[in-house]
């Protein structure tokens, strides 16, 4: 593929470089062995995105509606066209009574914590059928919190639920609690 191609010709070129090809054929008379460690690692990961890693997994995280968000393999990585859904919900959403959310298949959380902190009066329940993508989303909800530059007196709440094939949820509860989905 083209992209492949574009890799290995970096990997060419970088090698024909002389301060390149010096410092490699050199390195552990160059580098202290904490630099080597760091190396390494970042050879790894050059290693990885060569192979169609992506970026997001390499690093660890996100930005979402301008909050970091930690990602895993174990979840899908937030799209930017996905803050479009934010929008569209802090544009029509009736903002004169209690907004109640489902996010089904929350993965890092990043629609229902952004959705929990945006809107003022939001009831938002985040689902997954997976513990470590509601792990994730936990530890997200955490840290994007406490990240606030200005906490309000109202501390955002997400109701985190794993589903399952034993999870039943009624119509009428459906119906009853959740206007946005």
């Amino acid at each position: 593929s083209s992209r492949r191609d574009r890799i290995a010709l970096l990997q060419k070129m970088v090698r024909q470089w002389p301060f390149f090809r010096s410092l490699l054929s050199n390195m552990d008379m160059v580098m202290a062995k904490s630099d080597l460690a760091l190396a390494s690692r970042y050879a790894e990961l050059v290693t990885r995105r060569a192979t169609g890693e992506p970026i997001a997994y390499l690093v660890g995280s996100r930005e979402f509606y301008d909050r970091d968000f930690r990602v895993t393999p174990m979840v899908l990585i937030p799209r930017p066209e996905t803050e479009l859904l934010v929008d569209l919900v802090l544009r029509e959403g009736d903002r004169a009574h209690r907004l109640r959310i489902l996010d089904l298949g929350t993965g890092s959380g990043v629609l229902a914590i952004t959705m929990a902190l945006e809107l003022p009066r939001v009831d938002v329940t985040a689902t997954d059928v997976s513990p470590a993508a509601l792990a994730v989303a936990r530890g997200d909800f955490n840290e994007v919190v406490a990240a606030r530059p200005a906490p309000s007196t109202e501390v955002p709440v997400v109701d985190f639920v794993r589903l399952d094939n034993r999870t039943r949820y009624s119509d009428q509860f459906l119906m009853s609690r959740i206007e946005i989905v």
